[in-house]
């Protein structure tokens, strides 16, 4: 995994989600115009444990134009909120379309969360399936994947890929998805600020 908070002198891990999919830049400290500053932090280990802040934006693509709303056009999600219900945070069909997202805490630790997007196939329209059905679907079972693992409290943190095949052996094995496909990345975050990536 890399550190996104160790060793900023050097590089600086970029990291946007979006609906189109999960980056990371890496820019070193010599091109200030990619990363116009350098944050450090202690790297001790009597720090405490880092936790998360993140937000998602989506409109679908038939939208009409309006005033931004919360848990409609945009969602902010903190690892450290109590009785959220649900319990992770995730996109809906009229609310982002064909693609989806989600942000959840890994087995219900402050410190540690998954987050991730898929883009459905909107071809699948022209042979009758609905697009968003599996990316929904995905996304969906990460979250609950994520939510629900149990291993945080020995310290084992879950590797993304292994979480993005269990969502997607249920997705495949769920009745009500007939068909359909969608590209997909999934970040995973511990408490040391170390980010781990699958797609």
């Amino acid at each position: 995994m890399r550190a996104l908070s160790k060793g900023l002198i050097g590089t600086t891990a970029v990291l946007a989600a979006g609906l189109s999919g999960l980056y990371m830049r890496n820019a070193s400290a010599k091109s200030p115009a990619v990363v116009p500053a350098l944050r450090t932090y202690s790297t001790s280990s009597a720090a405490a444990p880092f936790t998360y802040r993140l937000a998602a934006a989506a409109s679908a693509k038939r939208s009409p134009p309006r005033p931004a709303k919360a848990g409609r056009d945009y969602w902010l999600y903190s690892s450290t909120q109590h009785n959220i219900s649900p319990p992770y945070i995730r996109s809906t069909k009229p609310d982002a379309g064909e693609d989806a997202f989600f942000m959840a805490t890994i087995g219900a630790s402050a410190h540690h969360v998954a987050f991730g997007v898929a883009d459905g196939v909107g071809g699948w329209q022209d042979s009758g399936v609905d697009p968003s059905d599996f990316s929904h679907g995905l996304c969906g079972l990460m979250a609950g994947t994520a939510h629900i693992y149990e291993g945080i409290e020995v310290g084992k943190v879950p590797r993304p890929q292994d979480l993005m095949q269990t969502a997607y052996d249920a997705v495949i094995g769920n009745p009500r998805i007939a068909a359909g496909g969608c590209t997909a990345s999934l970040g995973v975050l511990n408490g040391e600020g170390e980010l781990e990536a699958a797609k």
